[in-house]
């Protein structure tokens, strides 16, 4: 289904597209914090802070996750001639995403404790936060001008 790309390719981007502008607004708000003289720390969370998914969240997130349901379409179509038992074709699949997606998210957890350390204030958390949002806006781009073959 060609046009399904097309929509995920689009809703992807848009999502990204998104993403990248919120991480300018934190940028510009930060220099703001930053730069007034009379900012007072404060220890009071701040009411719009967003918290983790729950597991259930998590889950259903990735019933609209672009990348999600890319990699389980590309999955899904690459490896059907892996074996011919679908359980044990599925079991391969699984088996092989879940230890990837270990890996990954190990290296994300200790990369993310990290950028952390230099997001949470400071010069070069608005340095970070312009790089990041460019990175993401370039990346929605990019999606949306490259050519399928």
């Amino acid at each position: 289904l060609p046009w399904l790309l097309t929509v995920v390719k689009t809703a992807g981007a848009a999502w990204l597209a998104w993403l990248g502008f919120k991480f300018f607004k934190a940028a510009v708000k930060m220099h703001k914090t930053h730069n007034r003289l009379d900012a007072k720390v404060s220890t009071k969370p701040e009411k719009n802070r967003s918290r983790p998914f729950r597991f259930y969240e998590a889950v259903l997130f990735q019933w609209v996750n672009p990348k999600g349901l890319i990699m389980a379409m590309a999955a899904a179509g690459a490896y059907v001639g892996l074996a011919e038992n679908f359980l044990l074709r599925t079991a391969l699949i699984c088996g092989t995403f879940f230890l990837v997606s270990l890996s990954s998210a190990s290296t994300w957890a200790v990369g993310g404790a990290a950028l952390n350390r230099l997001m949470s204030q400071g010069r070069s958390a608005v340095i970070l936060n312009i790089v990041m949002g460019a990175l993401l806006v370039a990346t929605a781009y990019f999606i949306l001008t490259a050519h399928t073959a």
